[in-house]
Parts: structure tokens; sequence; C-alpha cells
């Protein structure tokens, strides 16, 4: 009897431990009188109250919509936000990977990680297709807070280059460092990391972070 009862208690205590969701979004900029700061992480559900005048730009991984919302109660929703006492506009980026073959490049990819030893495809779900960047200048951004994170090019043998974060992330392009068109690579930052590739027509150059993000 007892037994059981314990074990009914291990599994009610199991059952009760919560489970923190990815984000869904992250906050691209905002002014200086908004409650959150560049690059912040969002989750859906998550509530911004703006005040009178505050504004802020976020960025929706899934649907690659750009939001601004001036004023307001922002509510992060899972693909866009809404906004009650404020106003709100939004545009649809591309983040495709660029005019490349992408498919093809994604094969490749995926065959890159496969042919190098110990080399995992990225944890946000099985089967999804490492993200390819249509920009030799990504911006890194992991989920969790970490002072550098370590970039490795797994297609080749390249020493790793190990980048400082400013809060929470680094654009590349605004540090001057051009990874190379038809790279891939594996980006570490404590113990998460993730894979993507450069197309091989990327870009060199800023633009907007969303099409140049990589989140993990």
């Amino acid at each position: 009897m007892r037994t059981a009862i314990s074990l009914a208690v291990l599994a009610s205590a199991l059952v009760a431990v919560p489970v923190a969701a990815d984000p869904v979004a992250f906050v691209e900029d905002a002014s200086a009188n908004a409650p959150v700061k560049p690059f912040s992480h969002l989750q859906e559900g998550d509530v911004i109250r703006l005040g009178a005048d505050a504004e802020i730009t976020v960025g929706y991984i899934v649907s690659c919509i750009q939001e601004h919302a001036r004023g307001g109660v922002l509510t992060i929703g899972r693909e866009r936000g809404r906004v009650v006492g404020g106003t709100r506009t939004e545009r649809k980026l591309d983040c495709d990977g660029g005019t490349a073959d992408v498919s093809g490049e994604r094969g490749e990819l995926s065959a890159a990680l496969v042919m190098r030893k110990g080399i995992k495809p990225e944890k946000s779900g099985a089967g999804k297709p490492p993200k390819i960047i249509a920009s030799t200048g990504p911006v890194i951004a992991p989920w969790k807070a970490a002072a550098s994170v370590r970039l490795t090019r797994i297609d080749r043998s390249e020493p790793s280059r190990t980048v400082a974060l400013a809060g929470g992330a680094a654009d590349l392009s605004a540090l001057g460092i051009a990874l190379v068109a038809g790279g891939v690579y594996r980006a570490e930052a404590g113990d998460a990391s993730t894979t993507f590739g450069i197309a091989k027509d990327a870009s060199a150059g800023g633009g907007p972070v969303l099409p140049r993000l990589v989140s993990f």
C-alpha cells in the first residue's frame, strides 16, 4: 500500500512540473521608454504594456512577420500580435533562404551533418531541415543567456570562431564578420546548439533582422 501511494505521489509530482515553451517572437527594436529591450525573447501569451507612446518592433519566427506597435497593450500571438488601445502595423518578410535552390542546399546541408561524426540535426523538431540564411551576416541569438557564441564550419575543416554577445545577440554584419556563401555552420552557446547554412547566392551586408535570425 505504501509503495502504491508513493508511486501515486511521485507521478503527481512529475505531472506538475511545468515545461518552458520555446519563444515564438523576439524584440527587434524598442524605444527607450518601452518595458522590453531589443532581442528579448517572447512567448505566446506574453503581454507588453506600452503606455501612451512607447514603441516596439517584434519579429515572429514562424510567420516571418515584422510587427510595429505604438502605445496600448500588445499581446503576443504565435504568428502575430494584438494591440488594444494603440496602433499596430505589420509586414511580411522573406525568410525562405533567398533565391537559390533551397531544397538542393538543404539536402547538401543534411548530408554534411551526416558525414561529420558527432554532428546532429538541430533539436527544434525531428525531420525539420536546418535553416538557410540568405545573408553572409546572420544574427545569432541564443534563447538562454550566454556571454558568447562559438561558430564552427562543419562542411569543411576551418578554425572555430568565438563571438561575444551584446544584449543577447551578435549581428555578424554589424560586427564586420562575413560567413562563406554555401557554407554549413554550427552555433553553440552554453549547452545549446543549432546548425544552419548560408545560401549559395547570399548577399553581403545587413537588412531586417528576422530573415537573418539564427535562434536556438
